[in-house]
C-alpha cells in the first residue's frame, strides 16, 4: 500500500479496493475502551465502503464477515425534500459483538452535499451547545427514526455500538453519536461541527478523531465563526504517512507547510498530463490516505 494522490482515490473512491491488504491478525475488538488501530482499520475502510452502491458492497460485507442490517438511503423518505442536505446516506452493519453505524462522506458531484458542507448556520442541540446546521438538520425526520429504529432490534440492543464516517460522513458520524452516546466514535477527515459547549460534551468518551496532513475539509468552518471547535482525541498522519497522537500546532503547521510546497516538484513534474490531485490540501483529503496511514502503524 502507498499513499495516493490521484484525482480518481479523492473523487471516485468507490472505484478503489476495500479491505485490501487486511491482516488477519488485525481483529475488531467491540469492547475497546482507548485507541485501537485495528479497530480503526475497520472502521476506515468501513467509512470507505460507505460510498459504494448497496449491491457492491454485499459482498465485500461478506468477505469481512458482517452482516448487514440496513442501508439508509434519505431520497427514499417522505421528508427529504424540505432538507438543505437530501441524500444522507448510511450502513449499518453487524458481527457478533459490535453494531457499526457508517456514514457516506461527500460526494463532490452533488451540490447538495456542498451546500450542507457550506452552510455555518448553527442550531441548538438539545442540552449540548450548538452545532453546524446543515449536519444536524441532516440527521432528523425519517431518515433519522429509521436510524433508531433499526439499531433498537433486540438482537443489536445487546452488542456494542460504534459510529464512524469519513469528510461529511465524519461529521454526521459526530452529530449521531451526540444522540447515541456509542462505545466509539472514530471519525476520518472531520471538518469541525459544532461549538466549544457541543465539543465538551464528548470528554472522556472513546472518540477518536483522525486527520491527514494537509486536509482543507479538516480546517473547516474556520474556528473564529460561530465558535466552531473540534472534539478530541486528535490522531495525526504527518506528510510521510506516519502517525502521531496528538502532536502540537507548531508541528501540524510545519510539516503541513512543507507537504505543500515541495508537493507540486514531487507529484506534479508534468501537471498537464498528471492524473494527480492538483493540490495537496484536497489530496490529503482521500480516504485512501487515511487508510495508507493506519496501514503502515500497523504494519510496523
Amino acid at each position: 500500500m502507498r499513499q495516493n494522490f490521484t484525482r480518481d482515490a479523492l473523487y471516485h473512491c468507490e472505484r478503489l479496493p476495500v479491505f485490501s491488504e487486511h491482516d488477519p491478525e488485525w481483529k475488531f475488538n467491540a469492547r475497546a475502551t482507548e485507541l485501537s488501530l485495528k479497530n480503526a482499520w475497520w472502521l476506515c475502510n468501513l467509512s470507505h465502503l460507505a460510498y459504494y452502491d448497496e449491491s457492491d458492497a454485499l459482498p465485500i460485507l461478506q468477505r469481512m464477515q458482517l452482516t448487514l442490517e440496513a442501508f439508509i438511503d434519505d431520497r427514499q423518505e417522505q421528508d427529504s425534500f424540505g432538507k438543505l442536505i437530501k441524500d444522507t446516506q448510511a450502513y449499518i452493519v453487524a458481527n457478533d459483538d459490535a453494531v457499526i453505524l457508517t456514514f457516506r462522506g461527500t460526494e463532490p458531484d452533488q451540490f447538495k452535499d456542498v451546500l450542507a458542507d457550506a452552510y455555518l448556520h448553527p442550531l441548538e442541540f438539545p442540552g449540548k451547545g450548538k452545532v453546524h446546521g446543515g449536519f444536524y438538520g441532516a440527521l432528523s425526520g425519517d431518515c433519522w427514526e429509521r436510524i433508531v429504529s433499526v439499531l433498537q432490534r433486540p438482537h443489536l440492543q445487546t452488542k456494542m455500538l460504534w459510529i464512524t464516517g469519513h469528510s461529511l460522513g465524519a461529521a454526521l458520524a459526530t452529530v449521531a453519536a451526540a444522540h447515541l452516546n456509542p462505545h466509539g466514535l472514530y471519525t476520518f477527515a472531520s471538518p469541525r461541527v459544532g461549538d466549544s459547549v457541543f465539543c465538551a460534551s464528548f470528554a472522556g468518551s472513546n472518540s477518536q478523531r483522525f486527520v491527514n496532513c494537509s486536509d482543507l475539509v479538516t480546517r473547516v468552518p474556520l474556528k473564529d465563526i460561530m465558535d466552531y471547535q473540534h472534539i478530541e482525541t486528535l490522531q495525526y498522519f504527518t506528510a510521510a504517512g506516519d502517525w502521531l497522537e496528538n502532536p502540537d500546532a507548531r508541528f501540524i503547521q510545519r510539516d503541513s507547510t512543507k507537504a505543500r510546497l515541495l508537493y507540486p516538484f514531487t507529484q506534479l513534474p508534468i501537471p498537464f498530463f498528471s492524473q494527480k490531485v492538483a493540490f495537496r490540501r484536497l489530496a490529503d483529503h482521500s480516504i485512501a490516505n487515511y487508510l495508507y496511514g493506519i496501514w503502515k502503524a500497523l504494519s510496523k
